[in-house]
C-alpha cells in the first residue's frame, strides 16, 4: 500500500462501521417501505411479537446492550411505518379533501403559505399574442379554517393558490385570508399529457383555489414558531439568490439555469430552453434533485481536501454547505432523503 510522505494513506486500511444515524436512517427508510407495502393489522402484530421476542432471546443470552440497540431500532422502523399509515392511508376529518368537489365553488380560506413564492408569466414567441394563460402568484398554503356556504369551519392539509395576478409582496410564512374559487386537482385531460394531479399528489397536494384578483387576499398578523422558521429560510433564500445574481445580466437565461439548478428557484428566461428539455427527455435536469446535491456536495468535499488535510475539518466543512443548502433549496423528498443520507455518510 503506498504511503503519502505526510503519513496519510491513499487507502484506509480499517473502514469505519456505519454510524447510528447511518442506522437510525436505514431504519426510517425500511419503516417508510413497510407502511407502504402493508396495511394488514396481523402483519404489525406478528412482526412486534417477533422483534420482542428476539430482544428477549438476546437478554437470556447475556446481550442485553445489543438488546436495547435493536430495540431502538426496531422502534424506528414501526414509528415510521406507522407514521407513513396514518399520513398516507387515513384521512382527517377535517382535511380540505373532504370539502373539494370536481365542480369549483366559492370558499373563504385561512391559512398560512409554506412553499416559496412562484411567479409565472405568459408564453412567449411566434404564437405568444394567442396564448390565454396570464401572469399569476402560485403558492401553497396550509390551511386551518373554510367558509363554505357561510359556515366557518376547521381544516387541515395542503392547497395550491393561484392569484390571476402578480403580487411581489407576498412572502413565505405569510398568514392570509384568501376568497377564491375550491375545487379538486384535475387529471390529464388527452392521452400523453403531463399528469399534474400525480404530480402534487406526491407533495401531499389533492386541492386548489383560484383567485381572479389580489383584491381577494387578506393579510393576517403571522404567529411565530414555525413560521418563524419558514420566514427565516425564504429569507436566506432570497439573500442567495441575489449573491447568486451578481455579476450576471438580470431575468437572463445563464441566471435562470444557475438559480434553478443550484437554489431550486424558476426565474429568468428558461420558457423556450424548458420546451426544448422536454423534447429531448432532460426536463428532469431543470428541476433540482438529489443528484444536483450530491454533485454540490462531493464538489465541496474537492475544495475542503484542497483548503486543509485533515479529515475532521473537511467533514464540518461538508456538513455546513450541506445546512445551509437544506434551509435555501425548498424541502421536497429527494432533497431530504440525499441531505439524509449525506448526514449518516458524514456521521
Amino acid at each position: 500500500m503506498y504511503h503519502e510522505t505526510s503519513g496519510l494513506s491513499l487507502i484506509d486500511p480499517l473502514p469505519q462501521r456505519p454510524g447510528w444515524l447511518a442506522h437510525l436512517a436505514i431504519a426510517a427508510m425500511v419503516g417508510i417501505t413497510f407502511g407502504y407495502l402493508g396495511s394488514m393489522p396481523a402483519v404489525w402484530m406478528t412482526l412486534c411479537a417477533a422483534s420482542l421476542l428476539y430482544s428477549l432471546f438476546l437478554v437470556i443470552k447475556g446481550r442485553s446492550v445489543f438488546s436495547a440497540r435493536w430495540l431502538v431500532l426496531a422502534a424506528t422502523v414501526f414509528g415510521f411505518a406507522n407514521w407513513y399509515q396514518l399520513s398516507h392511508r387515513y384521512l382527517p376529518t377535517d382535511d380540505v379533501r373532504q370539502y373539494a368537489q370536481e365542480q369549483s365553488q366559492l370558499i373563504q380560506l385561512t391559512g398560512t403559505i409554506v412553499s416559496p413564492i412562484h411567479f409565472s408569466s405568459p408564453r412567449r414567441g411566434a404564437l405568444g399574442q394567442f396564448s390565454y394563460q396570464s401572469p399569476a402568484t402560485l403558492f401553497v398554503m396550509q390551511a386551518d379554517t373554510i367558509t363554505k356556504s357561510g359556515v366557518n369551519e376547521s381544516a387541515s392539509g395542503k392547497t395550491l393558490v393561484k392569484i390571476e395576478q402578480i403580487d411581489p409582496s407576498i412572502s413565505t410564512g405569510q398568514r392570509l385570508q384568501i376568497t377564491g374559487w375550491f375545487r379538486k386537482v384535475q387529471g390529464t385531460s388527452n392521452p400523453g399529457e403531463y399528469d399534474y394531479r400525480q404530480m402534487l399528489a406526491q407533495q401531499d397536494i389533492h386541492t386548489r383555489v383560484t383567485l381572479k384578483s389580489v383584491a381577494n387576499v387578506k393579510r393576517l398578523q403571522s404567529p411565530g414558531g414555525l413560521n418563524m422558521i419558514r420566514r427565516f429560510r425564504a429569507w436566506c433564500a432570497s439573500h442567495a439568490s441575489k449573491a447568486l445574481a451578481l455579476g450576471i445580466e438580470p431575468n437572463s437565461r445563464e441566471l435562470g439555469l444557475l438559480q434553478i439548478m443550484l437554489l431550486g428557484q424558476r426565474g429568468g428566461n428558461l420558457d423556450d430552453l424548458d420546451e426544448a428539455f422536454r423534447e429531448v427527455g432532460l426536463a428532469h435536469l431543470l428541476s433540482i434533485s438529489g443528484a444536483h446535491l450530491g454533485i454540490l456536495l462531493y464538489l465541496s468535499l474537492f475544495g475542503a481536501m484542497v483548503l486543509t488535510q485533515y479529515p475532521r475539518r473537511q467533514i464540518w466543512i461538508v456538513v455546513v454547505i450541506l445546512i445551509f443548502c437544506l434551509i435555501v433549496v425548498p424541502t421536497r423528498v429527494p432533497i431530504a432523503r440525499a441531505g439524509v443520507m449525506a448526514g449518516a455518510f458524514c456521521f
